[in-house]
């Protein structure tokens, strides 16, 4: 008799783990190639940041919108490859949680240095998100209502900073008021009941932040809020886009009636149109995901495969997300003069030194001759 396997039961479950599973084939390489892709954009981004800190365009407040997403990239690229190579064993967890089984049953234990990176990434990525709305907004504004007063008092660099740093503020509280209900708690002060009938050496004396077991269930209640916030952008983008193009498409008729060749508010609103299209692509799909994945369990009960095809799609758009992050400065680069004229200026500046000079002299000499001729032909002149 051969020894066979029995068959298994209909309420056993079954895991092949030798089986191929190609989502998890689709997660390792989108979640290393990600890895790359962001180490890539942190320099890319930093020498973007570089030529967008310069005076000359700093000023405009278009930029001033432009420097703070980019810094915004390179501060949460930095921290999620921080938290990638952790994950890969790449280096060393040096404020790993170790969570405290003696703390009463309802609280458990956070990492302070965790919540705080997660705060920040989780702050950055909204506030970029929003400032590319608000840069588009400005601008179509602008575009539509040319004459009015309010509108092009909002599109000044000062009043655009003080709308900057309300979009902070806001986000800044929606992304951390949770974190006023966390305690810290002096052990042995506050144990639950098993560890205070054991030894005492099943604990140790230190402070201990926690969080209230009851606002897991409360943020799990409102999810339905962050299904919102994450289609709010989906919506807004593609109004955004298509008024630019509206307007865009005026203004070529405008100029082709008066037969002007003035591009320079056409390329700004050119490289702002490029800006929201790229946005819109990253972030209204990922707000269509999100609200896939707030309804996951019935996706699951209806097609499996169609769920999970959603859930793996979140590792390709945080690639999508990167690769955007990534052409900002490009687009900038091909859309925008004045932002080549800064860059020229600042790595080739012995070269446009060499070449003023060359002009000077030129200049000079011709100056220098002209003065000679008119001498010589009042010396003519004189003699006649």
């Amino acid at each position: 008799m051969t020894d066979e396997p029995a068959a298994p039961q209909d309420d056993e479950y079954v895991y092949y783990d030798d089986d191929p599973d190609v989502y998890k084939r689709i997660y390792s390489f989108c979640f290393r190639l990600n890895l790359y892709l962001e180490m890539i954009s942190i320099l890319i981004n930093l020498f973007h940041l570089s030529i967008l800190s310069r005076k000359e365009l700093r000023a405009n407040s278009v930029y001033k919108l432009m420097i703070a997403i980019c810094v915004c990239d390179i501060v949460n690229f930095v921290l999620d490859v921080y938290q990638t190579m952790i994950e890969l064993y790449w280096i060393p967890d040096y404020f790993p949680l170790y969570a405290e089984l003696c703390l009463r049953r309802d609280y458990a234990e956070v990492s302070v240095v965790y919540y705080a990176i997660y705060a920040t990434m989780d702050i950055t990525k909204r506030y970029s998100v929003w400032l590319a709305i608000l840069m588009a907004l400005i601008r179509t504004l602008s575009v539509l209502f040319p004459m009015n007063r309010f509108i092009q008092n909002m599109s000044r660099p000062r009043n655009t900073g003080r709308a900057m740093r309300i979009l902070f503020v806001f986000w800044l509280c929606y992304s951390t008021w949770h974190y006023t209900t966390f305690r810290i708690f002096w052990l042995p002060d506050n144990l639950n009941t098993q560890c205070q009938n054991g030894p005492s050496t099943a604990y140790k004396q230190r402070y201990v932040l926690a969080m209230p077991m009851s606002l897991i269930y409360l943020l799990s209640n409102l999810g339905y809020i962050e299904v919102i916030m994450k289609f709010i952008p989906t919506v807004c983008y593609p109004i955004l886009t298509v008024s630019l193009l509206l307007q865009l498409r005026k203004i070529k008729t405008r100029r082709e009636n008066l037969k002007r060749n003035d591009d320079g508010s056409d390329n700004t609103t050119k490289l702002i149109l490029f800006m929201t299209v790229s946005f819109m692509l990253t972030e209204g799909l990922a707000g269509l995901q999100g609200m896939f994945m707030y309804n996951y369990e019935a996706l699951l009960l209806w097609n499996e495969d169609f769920a999970y095809s959603i859930a793996t799609s979140q590792y390709a758009l945080n690639i999508l997300r990167t690769v955007n992050a990534t052409s900002h400065s490009f687009i900038c680069f091909l859309m925008s003069s004045q932002y080549r004229d800064t860059f020229r200026s600042l790595f080739f500046k012995n070269q446009m030194e060499r070449k003023t000079i060359l002009v000077e002299e030129t200049n000079s000499y011709h100056s220098v001759s002209s003065k000679k001729s008119r001498s010589v032909k009042m010396c003519k002149v004189e003699k006649f």
